[in-house]
């Protein structure tokens, strides 16, 4: 009796029913219950998680129980962590909720951007390097094939986005191996190079290589063709026809974005410093910022360039992938899935502009620059100089490149009106006028090398030199103030040697029996670091060793930053200091003034002017 009860409620709870006595009907016909849908496991998603409370949904929070995840990948509709350290866990995250279906361990390290490593919606490949085997794991993450490769490869093998196809390489040949038929054919030999394969591009047409010697090496699977090589580090992302390639250029990092083989445009993140996610399905980036404890992340739409989205997340962000419409973020904290159209920013600012380059640069932003250098030049009485200008007026020693990217130019010339306000007002314009009656330039270039013939290391932070009567301090963008203060020291020198016999006993002020290298060379072979320490130190570093002009270029330097009050304690930097703050003050009409300039924040008692 319970059990023919047991079912009747059963047969009423599924029909929707109430223990009512049901309505007469003259309906003869019989009566099919409805389909009963099967229950989703529980999985790790978060309902109504503050997360998805505070961006209105557009962020669902999930909290996988999987110790030390690293990086993240779709398979299909399904997700699959990395975990682990030495060894690689997978773990397959399936339907709304994400619970575990799949979960395989391997004993070897892996990562979704390993050369061999591809995720797709029918399993995964992966390089076993022990073994020299191309590894294949169906969707259920279980092992269905091995595929023996040569021991004598270099490097990992590349896998085609059809899975039918991978490419090698041996020393100095590229290969290309079918996979049904196991036939093998050499598609480039490359002499006197070590060659390793890297990925493919532009719907498998195209593999870019790795030299022994650093440079990449683009080929045409169909030919062996060489399509492009050169000495520059480049990341090229996207399979597809749309791709994203992050170059480097100079103190900055720039994403170049195209279809087929033409360049659509690029971007230059805020920092410089691109490290972000090419999206390839939605032909957008994503760039983090981190503050503290907190990451933002940017969406930039390629096609509008505009941020069309911004997430704020507390930890690390470990990565980021996109699955259809939404994007997926791995973050220390937890696991995210990102609607981009549900969290708009409203931006209407246009991030991307078209590719500049130093043969076709932006003329409208070095306007912008030009009437800004002028303006800061007619404060401080300098003339500044950048571009072809900067380049035209190098020294013998040295060979300037010319910064072209606008953004990095306005940004060295608001941290250059920073550094120039620190000087009284005529300083730096009497340090040339009232010596020679020339002007003091100031130029900017992407980079500074010199000639190694002359004892002169290939890159440089900055130089100094006198060109006729003016003087001129040359400077790669993206130095720590210090390198300016140290070059702008010299550039103040000559008048103080001139008008101030504060620093003629200078010799004296160094330990018994020291002479100077006055060479650059010799001063990279010393050791003598027993006057660098506490109350027996004398000299900043092993480098202010080297001429008397460095030395007390050196020692403006760190006494114009903060945080170094440590290397003027003892009785021999203090006597140097106060030579050299006296000096500036007789050479430059500064004896009266009652301020305590940056150079003289160490001083153990505030010089006494005259009033």
């Amino acid at each position: 009796m319970k059990r023919v009860f047991a079912l009747l409620l059963l047969a009423l709870v599924l029909c929707g029913c109430t223990a009512e006595s049901p309505e007469e009907t003259t309906d003869n016909t019989t009566e099919t219950l409805p389909a009963v849908e099967p229950t989703e496991p529980t999985g790790c998603y978060v309902p109504d998680s503050a997360m998805e409370a505070a961006t209105d949904g557009a962020v669902q929070e999930y909290t996988p129980d999987i110790e030390e995840p690293y990086a993240l990948a779709v398979m299909g509709s399904d997700l699959v962590i990395f975990s682990g350290t030495d060894t690689t866990t997978l773990t397959k995250l399936t339907g709304e909720n994400r619970y575990i279906t799949a979960a395989v361990t391997l004993s070897i390290r892996i990562e979704p951007e390993d050369p061999s490593v591809l995720v797709t919606e029918k399993g995964v490949f992966y390089y076993d390097a022990p073994s020299s085997e191309l590894v294949q794991l169906g969707t259920g993450l279980k092992e269905i094939s091995r595929v023996r490769l040569p021991e004598e490869l270099m490097g990992e093998p590349v896998v085609s986005a059809d899975r039918k196809r991978v490419y090698f390489c041996t020393q100095q040949h590229v290969w290309e191996l079918t996979l049904e038929t196991g036939i093998q054919r050499m598609i480039k030999e490359v002499s006197e190079y070590f060659v390793t394969a890297q990925s493919l591009l532009m719907n498998d047409t195209v593999l870019c290589c790795v030299l022994e010697d650093g440079e990449q090496m683009f080929l045409s699977t169909e030919n062996g063709k060489t399509l492009w090589q050169g000495s520059d580090r480049i990341r090229v992302e996207g399979v597809g026809e749309t791709w994203c390639a992050l170059i480097p250029e100079g103190i900055a990092d720039v994403w170049v974005f195209g279809t087929g083989e033409e360049t659509d445009g690029m971007l230059l993140p805020e920092s410089f410093a691109a490290r972000g996610w090419y999206l390839e399905q939605q032909n957008s980036l994503i760039e983090p910022y981190v503050e503290g404890n907190t990451a933002r992340l940017e969406y930039y739409d390629l096609k509008t360039g505009l941020c069309a989205s911004a997430l704020s997340l507390s930890g690390t962000v470990l990565d980021v992938t996109e699955e259809s419409a939404f994007v997926w973020v791995l973050g220390e904290d937890g696991l995210y899935r990102w609607d981009i159209q549900g969290l708009p920013t409203g931006d209407e600012t246009v991030y991307t502009t078209p590719r500049y380059t130093l043969e076709n640069p932006d003329e409208a932003g070095y306007a912008q620059c030009a009437v800004y250098a002028e303006e800061l030049g007619d404060r401080y009485g300098v003339k500044i100089l950048f571009g072809d200008e900067a380049v035209a007026v190098q020294p013998r020693e040295y060979d300037l490149t010319g910064e072209y990217l606008v953004p990095v130019l306005l940004a060295e010339l608001e941290k250059l009106e920073t550094l120039l306000s620190v000087y009284p007002e005529g300083m730096l314009a009497d340090a040339v006028k009232e010596t020679t009656g020339g002007t003091l330039y100031i130029c900017l270039a992407r980079e500074v090398k010199g000639s190694a013939e002359l004892g002169i290391p290939d890159a440089v932070g900055g130089t100094h030199f006198w060109d006729g009567e003016d003087s001129r301090v040359v400077m790669a963008v993206g130095q720590e103030s210090g390198e300016w203060y140290h070059q702008m020291y010299h550039a103040l020198e000559t008048r103080l040697m001139s008008n101030s016999k504060a620093c003629y006993d200078w010799e004296y002020l160094n330990p018994k029996g020291f002479d100077y290298d006055y060479s650059n060379l010799l001063n990279r072979s010393r050791e003598d670091e027993g006057w660098l320490e506490g109350e027996n130190r004398y000299f900043i570093d092993l480098y202010s060793m080297s001429f008397p002009m460095e030395d007390r270029a050196r020692i403006m330097e760190y006494a114009m930053m903060e945080g170094f009050g440590d290397y003027f304690t003892s009785d021999a930097m203090q006597a140097k200091l106060l030579a050299l703050c006296i000096g500036l003050r007789e050479a430059y009409g500064l004896k009266k003034s009652p301020e305590i300039f940056l150079w003289e924040q160490y001083l153990r008692e505030p010089i006494a002017y005259s009033k």
